[in-house]
């Protein structure tokens, strides 16, 4: 769990991590939503060995990703056990700053699951040294799912509903956390080959009752218009369920404490951005619909798609009529799984959702398969099924953990 070249220290300096941490956005790499963009193929190579599924333990930006995870739940680890240290007496909001705590440390379990699959599980009451040894199969991923859900829905029943500070979570925040943990969950794998097994009814029941209560909570509502998502203005605003905060000009390197997926495609300004994560034509194709107001599936096998209908001085494109004739089953799966892509495009989510709904195989070999015909740096790509759906185990974190760990699945032995 640690990084060669900082040992047990925790500095890294945000000058210097533009490719050597694993942003969430760099997940869109690897899906059909984004491309690398940059200079070209050898701008930021690690990253275009993401796009491409060419990995392997070696990598060092999937090693820092690994490593800076583990140091976030350390520091959750820290806080927690100085803060059972306490009374409630010596801090009134002991309990409450407990159960955040909780919520944050689950947070990085949770991206460190779905990005790597087989993780060790260590917390406040273990050493140093017994974290470092802890072997990354002891539990399966749906156990692994199951302690991170658990860990969330003992939080929230400490948490208010209100927060006196902007972004410190709630009890709805927590809630809302919970049911994406728990859709992940209700997905159960087959551990050798990542196929979608069974759907878990009892996960899946439980995500629709928290999501009905934050739905009639009053205390969200969606914008009116759908580009106020992206307005500074709007931030912590009524859509928004949990803003992470940051700050700029506050005298720290660059532009300050900043999201670093803002610099991955900003062309000036504050960020110095790079021109990186750029959104995939066969996105932009999605976005399609037929006469009747439906999302054409096929969508592939037609022309790019490179026009949209200008009324008065905005540029729209149609989101599609949803009264049209009841669909079937299938229909109906397609086009929420359409809606769900179109609507979290280019924030990270598209590359888990498809290994969570069990299609991702399918879906990424045909995107290369057409983006192979235009753009040649995908001549060697292929998604190979029952690997590349979570990312290699590093040899630094084998080698850390004393031998202890197991590989994932598809990628050669350590």
């Amino acid at each position: 769990m640690l990084n060669s070249s900082t040992g047990y220290g925790f500095s890294f300096k945000p000058s210097n991590c533009k490719f050597r941490l694993l942003r969430q956005a760099d997940q869109g790499y690897r899906s059909d939503d984004a491309y690398k963009g940059g200079g070209g193929t050898g701008d930021g190579w690690e990253t275009h060995r993401l796009e491409t599924f060419t990995l392997d333990a070696t990598d060092g930006v999937t090693d820092s990703k690994w490593y800076h995870l583990c140091v976030s739940i350390q520091r959750c680890n820290l806080a927690l056990k100085n803060l059972k240290a306490l009374s409630a007496e010596d801090m009134p909001q002991r309990d409450c700053r407990i159960a955040e705590m909780n919520v944050l440390r689950a947070h990085y379990f949770f991206e460190l699951q779905r990005m790597f699959n087989q993780i060790p599980w260590f917390d406040e009451t273990m050493s140093d040294s017994e974290v470092a040894k802890t072997p990354n199969n002891v539990y399966s991923r749906e156990q692994l799912l199951d302690k991170i859900a658990d860990e969330i829905r003992t939080a929230a029943e400490v948490l208010p509903e209100t927060q006196p500070q902007v972004g410190r979570v709630n009890k709805y925040m927590a809630n809302a956390y919970l049911a994406k943990v728990l859709l992940y969950r209700a997905y159960e794998q087959d551990p050798e080959t990542h196929a979608v097994v069974n759907m878990n009814a009892d996960a899946l029941n439980e995500v629709a009752d928290l999501c009905e209560d934050i739905r009639t909570s009053t205390k969200y509502d969606l914008f009116e218009n759908f580009e106020d998502l992206d307005l500074v203005a709007k931030d912590n605003g009524k859509e928004c369920i949990w803003d992470i905060q940051f700050s700029m000009h506050d005298g720290s390197a660059s532009a300050g404490r900043v999201n670093w997926s803002n610099l991955l495609n900003t062309p000036q300004g504050p960020y110095n951005g790079d021109g990186f994560f750029l959104p995939s034509q066969d996105l932009i194709n999605a976005y399609q619909t037929d006469d009747d107001g439906l999302p054409v599936f096929d969508y592939q096998s037609l022309p790019d798609f490179a026009k949209v209908t200008l009324e008065g001085d905005k540029s729209v494109i149609t989101n599609y009529d949803h009264n049209v004739d009841p669909l079937s089953k299938e229909q109906a799966r397609q086009a929420l799984r359409t809606e769900t892509r179109l609507e979290c495009a280019m924030e990270g989510e598209r590359f888990f959702d498809l290994v969570r709904w069990g299609i991702a195989a399918d879906v990424m070999n045909k995107y290369i398969a057409k983006e192979k015909a235009s753009r040649v740096y995908y001549q060697g790509a292929q998604f190979t099924s029952g690997r590349d759906e979570y990312l290699p185990i590093t040899n630094n974190q084998y080698k850390f953990s004393g031998k202890n760990y197991v590989q994932n699945p598809g990628y050669a032995a350590f």
